[in-house]
């Protein structure tokens, strides 16, 4: 396993390809340790050597706005601590209700975060059931007015998420909108925040139950490819003891002329007959392509959570998944929601964070995965409420990732008391520095709000560079969380624009050396519960006033490496298209 030499904080292990202009000083260190590495599991593979790129002019340098801490406010704040309106109040994200669909209620408020402008600032589309949909844009100062002109309402659907990502490449992000027992809706961008819907031209099929959407280039090719994930049918009256019939996951890859090719038969036979909540996609095994993990609801009944190994395209360019679950750990029998990776205890590798009936914190010991939740401090589930959306974050701008997830229950008796189905927000600050794990953060404040959360995302709204937080509440309006950047703390942020890869750089693999130890970001691998957003990327880093090398390896097997990047400012990091 590839270590480090002495860190400041961290010993060190990358899982992913390393060229000799990473670290000068390292070379002889690192030609040795690779070469004695075997294609271990969560340890770097085999992959081809990438070309080293060139760093200019494929990088941009802008500074990020300023932002004053204010030691009156909490961590996270709302608009009205600063006696401004809670920006999203006039949106309401329905809940369908059926008594004959027991289940119909229980998937709801999933939303997009998203540049559909192309200005550079983040733009948010609230979902709601009834199909009555609302966008609204940024202006980059964390303020937001609704339009109500982007043709986005389709009266008549149950429309549970939304998965955001540039489908086409054109440069623009477009959205699907996932719904119950009616075709998705692949709505491709115009470039200015209009919208038009083309999934069944695009080849886009299916009436399922489906409750998410991830996009991801399975084959290499360079295009997007998308993998929805479907739940289950209600069968007849909402009976004690009525069981649903569960439904077959799906997977398009995208052709050439940007119609999409239902491959769903070539998933492995426990995809198709698990309950699933989120499959998403990462390089776990650093061979330069994207496996697969996917969270599975009922998993004591029926198929517990699952991980698989792409071995590369077959059958036609569909991707051959090889089931790792046993061989690390991961078969973890649960109501399991959603997923998040982070290398939270700052060792060099990826460790899984689950949301669900309980929250599992799986840290990643030499490519196995340990289940370590109590242990690390995370245990806060409710009685009788489940865990939805959760993400990694650094909150304080320390170099490490804090972490947040909702709670909350079903709609068991109807909608007229959503007050039974209320839970609540969660923050856990980073300690494993400390050897502390996570500290919960005190529910105190913004954060001792309740309600009928489900989706949940970090991103920066007000173009500071840190992290805030979106929360949707079912039967009630979203909320925006600020925040208050640490007073003493640095941070920069990465975004990257592929070429060769495709257009967001969605399957990197981003990593940044600073004084506090490596940092390792996955643009795009762990969208949570019914919500997607943008590969931005922030990086803490203490007191320190720049970092480097900054080091992206993309999906095409090229590494980009930029020496030294300043604090404060926004990085733009450009693929360099073919010769």
């Amino acid at each position: 396993m590839l270590r480090f030499p002495t860190l400041p904080r961290h010993s060190a292990r990358f899982p992913i390809p390393l060229t000799p202009s990473v670290f000068s000083p390292l070379v002889p260190l690192l030609a040795t340790s690779l070469a004695a590495c075997g294609p271990l599991v969560g340890s770097p593979g085999e992959p081809p050597e990438p070309t080293p790129a060139p760093q200019d002019p494929w990088f941009s340098v802008s500074p990020l706005e300023t932002q004053v801490h204010d030691s009156d406010l909490p961590p996270l704040y709302l608009p009205s601590e600063m006696g401004q309106p809670n920006p999203f109040a006039s949106h309401t994200s329905q809940v369908a209700y059926d008594p004959s669909d027991r289940w119909l209620d229980d998937f709801a408020a999933g939303f997009a975060a998203l540049d559909c402008e192309g200005d550079g600032d983040i733009d948010i589309l609230f979902t709601s059931a009834d199909g009555l949909h609302s966008l609204w844009l940024g202006a980059g100062d964390g303020s937001f007015l609704e339009t109500t002109d982007a043709d986005i309402q389709f009266p008549g659907d149950f429309t549970s998420g939304a998965a955001p990502a540039d489908a086409d490449g054109d440069g623009d992000t477009d959205l699907l909108l996932l719904n119950q027992h009616s075709p998705n809706r692949l709505l491709i961008n115009d470039g200015s925040c209009h919208f038009e819907d083309r999934a069944a031209e695009l080849g886009l099929h299916g009436s399922y139950r489906s409750v998410h959407g991830t996009w991801a280039d399975l084959n290499g090719d360079g295009r997007l490819d998308l993998y929805v994930s479907n739940w289950a049918t209600a069968v007849g009256e909402n009976q004690p003891g009525v069981f649903p019939d569960v439904q077959p996951d799906q997977l398009w890859l995208q052709q050439a002329d940007g119609t999409f090719a239902d491959v769903s038969a070539t998933l492995p036979p426990d995809n198709l007959e698990a309950m699933s909540m989120l499959s998403t996609f990462i390089d776990w095994d650093g061979d330069g392509d994207l496996d697969m993990f996917q969270i599975n609801d009922r998993g004591d009944l029926l198929v517990p959570n699952r991980a698989y190994r792409n071995e590369g395209n077959d059958r036609g360019g569909a991707p051959l998944f090889t089931d790792i679950t046993e061989a690390i750990g991961f078969g973890f029998a649960n109501n399991g929601m959603g997923i998040a990776f982070s290398d939270v205890d700052g060792d060099g590798d990826i460790d899984v964070f689950e949301t669900g009936s309980v929250e599992e914190l799986f840290l990643n010991i030499d490519g196995a995965l340990v289940a370590s939740a109590q242990a690390s401090g995370v245990n806060a589930n409710e009685a009788w409420r489940l865990s939805w959306g959760g993400t990694f974050f650094d909150l304080d701008g320390d170099g490490d990732e804090d972490l947040t997830f909702v709670e909350s229950f079903f709609f068991d008796g109807g909608l007229d008391q959503p007050e039974l189905a209320e839970g609540s927000l969660y923050l856990f600050e980073n300690r494993f520095d400390e050897d502390l794990g996570m500290v919960e953060v005190p529910a105190e404040g913004p954060l001792a709000e309740r309600g009928v959360w489900r989706a949940q995302a970090t991103i920066d709204v007000n173009g500071d560079g840190w992290d805030d937080m979106i929360a949707n509440r079912a039967q009630d309006s979203p909320l925006l969380f600020l925040n208050n950047p640490s007073q003493s703390n640095n941070i920069l942020q990465v975004r990257l624009q592929g070429t060769r890869s495709n257009a967001e750089g969605r399957g990197a693999v981003v990593r940044l050396l600073t004084a506090a130890g490596p940092q390792l970001r996955f643009p795009g691998a762990s969208p949570p519960f019914a919500c997607g957003g943008p590969t931005w990327m922030s990086f803490g880093l203490g007191q320190a006033e720049s970092a480097g090398p900054l080091e992206v390896r993309w999906p095409s097997g090229l590494v980009q490496t930029i020496e030294s990047v300043p604090a404060g400012h926004l990085i733009v990091v450009t693929e360099p298209p073919e010769d």
